[in-house]
């Protein structure tokens, strides 16, 4: 819900929070970008790639299947996951939007190591995984001296977002970022977003919700950390904010 009306909107944070961490990239000079993936994410991250990054930035986008419906007017290069090998060396950002390489396929790569090495040496390879922390794509990158970048900005990035967008916060988007950064070092270095995330809902919580908005977030804590899977807890974490937003709000 959004404002005093209790409208409901719907956006999606994976392509916001993916530029984060590329933003300059994108914009200090024209350069080729190859997107890997046309799921959701993959969707997301290109139409905002083509929306705030510079006019003359050259877009690829490899996928195994065609997608059946594509607006002809996009500007991008639609070409087979198998034509990678022809405009690889011409890259200057690699993007994996595909889940090649998560925790459930750890030992694949959505590039052939063959392919990794033409990349030239001033590229930047970026895969939106987060666990693990060092894909199979990235360590082959690292390797060759590549610099490289992770999810783990994006995923953090997608939390400050989700928390603005659900929440009736005075913060801005760079508080937020802050107040969570600072949490998560608190918290021996390890990477809980989710304490960052539920603090600033308790801090901002108006003080007669406490005796019920408390009680709440200790249950959810608990169930929070039964769950092993990333995956998993990231939708259980948006599904539960969305729910704590609105009907606390």
């Amino acid at each position: 819900r959004k404002g005093s009306k209790n409208q409901f909107t719907g956006t999606n944070t994976d392509g916001e929070a993916a530029l984060d961490p590329i933003y300059n990239v994108l914009n200090d000079s024209p350069i080729t970008v190859a997107v890997l993936g046309f799921g959701g994410a993959g969707k997301a991250i290109l139409s905002f790639l083509l929306k705030y990054s510079h006019k003359e930035n050259n877009f690829y986008l490899f996928n195994r299947t065609k997608p059946t419906k594509i607006d002809a007017n996009i500007n991008f290069k639609l070409l087979n996951t198998d034509n990678l090998g022809e405009k690889i060396s011409s890259v200057d950002l690699l993007i994996n939007t595909t889940s090649v390489g998560s925790s459930l396929s750890k030992n694949q790569s959505p590039v052939p190591i063959e392919l990794i090495c033409k990349i030239k040496k001033s590229a930047i390879v970026y895969d939106i995984i987060y666990e693990p922390k060092y894909t199979e794509l990235l360590e082959r990158a690292n390797k060759l001296g590549l610099k490289t970048i992770n999810g783990l900005r994006m995923n953090m990035i997608q939390a400050v977002l989700a928390y603005g967008y659900t929440n009736n916060t005075a913060l801005s988007k760079g508080d937020i970022l802050q107040i969570m950064s600072d949490w998560i070092t608190l918290r021996q270095g390890k990477f809980y977003i989710r304490w960052g995330y539920s603090f600033l809902l308790l801090w901002e919580t108006p003080p007669k919700k406490l005796f019920y908005y408390i009680p709440f977030l200790f249950f959810r804590e608990l169930e929070i950390s039964a769950i092993s899977e990333w995956s998993n807890l990231s939708k259980l974490r948006n599904s539960l904010s969305f729910f704590i937003s609105s009907d606390l709000k």
